[in-house]
């Protein structure tokens, strides 16, 4: 009988390998070459020539990304592709440390099953195929999450220090997921607590914690060629990308309810849960509530000091994600997505009595494989709105220069023939159109939004001429684009 079961645990684990397999390798068959908006122009063009100043990439300059895409551009000439082969390895390798976290409470099946439902969210995969700093950063994550808990069962000194490792790779790959450093915060607090630390410990800990950070710092600095040129460099960011053009939270804008619901309910809900899938959301909201109902059947209700660590975290990063980083961009929520969905997994796999839920489980995942499979595809077959208005401006036998926001950054990585040029304000708009008489001036509608929030209603001075549409899953700020033409 003991034969049998292990022959069959064998047999079940060998086919959640080989479905995970199937999965990456999925991935790796459809590899975008689309540079469809102005950041990934940015890293893209990192990649043969690294330059802050020249916004390649923007502050804060994601060292440790742009080094690994670097190396893998020696092998892979496309820019875009060797970001999104990058990605893909560093998602595939982020297995490990999901494993071991499952591992805490599930057997080894359970665990492969933990792993492929975490790894298997459609959104997961998009964030996994964009040439993005956000795929490399959340595998990094992952690593930098199980480090904690590692820490907390061993006491070796050397031991302490990997999360304090993990944590500088994971600034040095994306610097908006500072709000995880709370982790080590409370990390200490647990140690010092236990009387596993002194003050002594502490002191040496945060030295070292300067230490590894200053490694990517530094080296940004001396990129830069002064520490004041560095400085200014990130103030200037800093300051744009929490007012004008950054998009973060603004008390004048919307109110926060506004804000909330859309940063809770489209934002992660419905595109980092559900992946803009109906039939997805549903499941979502059926596994949610068997969470729910068997978190209040608990009848232990204590939480382990990883669990409190790991839900502070989350937290934490929630705040900072709806206050601090633009909600039009529902990519910044991506990093929620993963351990959330890892709590929820490992306590009903841990907890389950009911083989309907189990059956549900693999049901859900399966819907959730087949629509990444299907997002990983368009992702990199249907082209962007950006590409097709450039086009279609690249067949024009006018005179004519068109006006843009951030498209204008695209039409530069494509080298386009036609003139194009970034605006903002209205008056100086007019100034540049008396310079040129002769030539058709053209606008896209972020320009004209931006005209009319400045004087008012513009609509007789514009005729409609096209609309460019792509999937809002891909390009949530630019899925449409319409052409106008000023009369």
């Amino acid at each position: 009988m003991n034969q049998i079961k292990n022959k069959y645990k064998w047999a079940s684990s060998m086919f959640l390998i080989l479905i995970f397999v199937g999965m990456f390798t999925w991935r790796f068959m459809h590899i975008s070459s689309f540079a469809r908006s102005w950041d990934i122009v940015d890293f893209a063009l990192a990649l043969n020539r690294f330059d802050l100043l020249a916004m390649q990439p923007h502050f804060p300059g994601y060292p440790y990304f742009i080094l690994a895409g670097t190396v893998v551009n020696q092998w892979i000439s496309d820019p875009v592709q060797s970001l999104v082969i990058l990605n893909v390895w560093m998602t595939l390798l982020s297995a490990i440390p999901i494993y071991l976290l499952a591992r805490r409470t599930l057997t080894r099946q359970k665990s492969l099953v933990a792993v492929l439902f975490v790894l298997s969210f459609s959104y997961i995969t998009l964030i996994s195929v964009e040439p993005m700093s956000e795929g490399a950063a959340i595998a990094v994550l992952w690593w930098y999450v199980w480090s904690i808990n590692y820490s907390l069962s061993n006491k070796g000194f050397l031991i302490s220090l990997v999360p304090l490792f993990f944590f500088s790779i994971l600034m040095g790959i994306r610097l908006s997921y500072l709000a995880f450093g709370i982790g080590i915060v409370l990390l200490w607090w647990v140690k010092f607590k236990r009387q596993d630390y002194t003050l002594i410990s502490v002191a040496l800990q945060l030295l070292f914690f300067v230490l590894f950070q200053s490694i990517w710092v530094i080296g940004l600095v001396v990129s830069e060629g002064s520490l004041r040129g560095f400085i200014e460099l990130a103030l200037s960011f800093t300051t744009g990308h929490f007012s004008d053009w950054g998009g973060t939270y603004d008390p004048t804008n919307d109110s926060l309810v506004v804000k909330v619901f859309q940063f809770l309910f489209y934002n992660l809900y419905w595109t980092g849960f559900s992946g803009h899938s109906i039939i997805l959301a549903f499941f979502m909201i059926v596994l949610v509530t068997s969470f729910v109902i068997l978190l209040l059947q608990r009848k232990n209700k204590k939480l382990s000091e990883y669990s409190t660590i790991l839900i502070v975290i989350l937290v934490s990063y929630l705040g900072w994600a709806l206050f601090a980083q633009n909600l039009d961009k529902p990519r910044h929520i991506s990093p929620l997505v993963g351990p959330m969905a890892l709590i929820m997994i490992q306590f009903l796999l841990h907890n389950l009595k009911s083989k309907f839920i189990l059956i549900f489980i693999f049901i859900f995942m399966a819907a959730q494989l087949i629509h990444g499979a299907y997002i990983s595809k368009n992702y990199a077959q249907d082209t962007p709105a950006v590409y097709q208005l450039s086009e279609y401006l690249s067949k024009q036998d006018n005179d004519f220069i068109v006006y843009t926001w951030e498209e204008t950054r695209v039409f530069q990585y494509l080298n386009v023939s036609y003139a194009h040029q970034r605006v903002f304000t209205y008056d100086y708009f007019l100034q540049e159109i008396k310079r040129i008489p002769n030539k058709q001036i053209l606008m896209t509608d972020k320009v004209l939004e931006g005209f009319e929030k400045q004087v008012g209603d513009l609509s007789k001075h514009v005729t409609l001429i096209k609309i460019f549409n792509s999937d809002p899953l891909f390009d949530p700020v630019y899925h449409e684009i319409t052409l106008y033409k000023w009369k």
